[in-house]
């Protein structure tokens, strides 16, 4: 690519905004709820998935990402 190619990228858009965060205590309620299910899984299926949400959890919360709607 040379650098006629490149694209030249703005930033137009608004200011950003604070997004709503969960307290220390409302995170640790749902990582228990969450290690609990897990526990609880009859289908080892479900018990798979339970597993990936708590590794996605924990990613997004560790690295500050949120996902897009």
């Amino acid at each position: 690519m040379i650098a006629v190619q490149l694209p030249v990228l703005t930033s137009k858009g608004e200011n950003g905004k604070r997004r709503a965060a969960f307290t220390e205590d409302e995170y640790d309620k749902v990582f228990d709820t969450l290690l609990n299910m897990i526990d609880n899984s009859r289908k080892k299926k479900t018990r798979l998935i339970r597993e990936l949400l708590l590794n996605y959890m924990e990613f997004a919360v560790f690295t500050g990402i949120h996902p897009r709607y």
